[in-house]
């Protein structure tokens, strides 16, 4: 979930392939033939399979005009992530990660669908036959601010950056890793000694290129040639 700083900063910027902004929410109870569930799961697989660095988002309850002006409406529908979730999870694969939540900003709320960046064995595809615009085993994602169905390059592109991405288990493990450290320098009974070891053992694990040269110049004290930024020591 963001803060209002992040949300503000968010609604300053252009729709682009990770931001989009949408004047109302998704009216579900007009869904004549799954339509507007079809526009909603093709958002959730366009924003997950685009190739990014960072999060994407979109914002309900914005409205980006013609002159490139952002008109702020704010929504007033009460809506359940589990619901979403659900309307999703039996009609593509692999299943996405994203989540809904709103935010109140200026007197009016705002409903946010965000999408973490999230390492899948492939391009997450729709996989039932009556969704409107969407054909099984397809890959859409989002080219500049539209959703856009991928030609053979593109495809090849999204599995290569897919491979890039950490594994979610390994992703878990730095973070248990890290959060041990933690807990003994806080804690103060291992030698800083000990622990500046391991943590230049886990810098070449990880490729930690700061890290590890931190750790040298602790390693090889203040009058090594090689170490760099000990003034503090000193």
């Amino acid at each position: 979930m963001i803060t209002e700083n992040e949300f503000k900063s968010l609604i300053k910027k252009n729709e682009s392939s990770i931001l989009d902004f949408k004047r109302e929410f998704y009216d579900f109870k007009k869904d004549k033939n799954n339509s507007v569930t079809a526009k909603f799961v093709k958002d959730v697989i366009s924003f997950s399979n685009t190739i990014r660095t960072e999060k994407s988002f979109i914002i309900f309850g914005i409205q980006e005009l013609d002159n490139g002006d952002i008109e702020h409406k704010g929504i007033n529908e009460k809506v359940d992530d589990a619901i979403l979730q659900d309307k999703v999870k039996d009609k593509v694969f692999p299943r996405p990660d994203f989540s809904f939540y709103t935010i109140d900003f200026n007197d009016k709320k705002y409903g946010i669908l965000e999408f973490p960046i999230r390492r899948y064995e492939f391009p997450i595809v729709p996989t039932i036959k009556d969704l409107k615009g969407l054909e099984v085993g397809k890959v859409y994602y989002r080219n500049g601010t539209s959703n856009t169905e991928a030609n053979a390059f593109d495809i090849i592109r999204i599995y290569d950056w897919l491979k890039s991405l950490p594994k979610k288990n390994e992703s878990n493990s730095l973070n248990d890793e890290i959060s041990n450290y933690i807990k003994q320098l806080t804690i103060g009974e291992e030698k800083i000694s000990v622990i500046i070891s391991d943590l230049f053992d886990l810098s070449k694990k990880y490729d930690f290129i700061e890290l590890k040269q931190f750790c040298l110049n602790e390693i090889q004290g203040i009058k090594s040639a090689e170490a760099k930024n000990c003034d503090y020591r000193i």
